[in-house]
């Protein structure tokens, strides 16, 4: 059996400590997934001889993608599925505070004594509560966006005044 081939099978962290393996150290240059030989390493992958490249740099990102996240107990499965359910519905309220909050700032910047503006405001601050209800934003955060949303208005008040 090949050197290459032996290596191949073996951990990163065994292989590689600091920097990428020499190509004249053995032939051998370490690229995530696998050992190859100089030989089966593609011509856009070429480093320059002998560089000294942190392993984790890239190591890191391509090993993420390479491993399955697929969970093996029953529990664990049923929790991954709760919480993608859960990121879901939780960047769909998001969402809608953001909408709400933007029309209610523009609806300020137009016209600060309309009463689409306090509709606007009164409709904001309603999804803001209802995200804290639903457990999508902590209570202080909803209160400093409500704060900042009517200290925003009476700022355009008194400027228009």
């Amino acid at each position: 059996m090949a050197w290459g081939s032996l290596l191949a099978f073996r951990p990163a962290k065994h292989l590689v400590t600091n920097a990428y393996h020499c190509r004249a150290a053995a032939n051998l240059v370490y690229y995530p997934g696998a050992v190859r030989t100089e030989d089966e390493i593609p011509d856009s992958a070429q480093r320059p001889f002998c560089q000294s490249i942190p392993a984790h740099t890239e190591h890191v990102a391509a090993s993420q993608e390479e491993i399955s996240t697929m969970p093996n107990l029953r529990s664990a499965k049923k929790r991954m599925r709760i919480e993608e359910e859960r990121r879901a519905r939780n960047a769909s309220v998001k969402s809608t505070v953001r909408t709400y909050v933007t029309k209610a700032r523009s609806a300020i910047a137009s016209d600060a004594d309309a009463p689409e503006t306090e509709e606007a405001i009164r409709v904001a601050i309603s999804n803001l509560d209802r995200a804290v209800r639903k457990g999508v934003l902590h209570r202080n955060n909803a209160a400093r966006r409500k704060s900042r949303l009517m200290a925003r208005l009476n700022k355009t008040r008194a400027a228009q005044a």
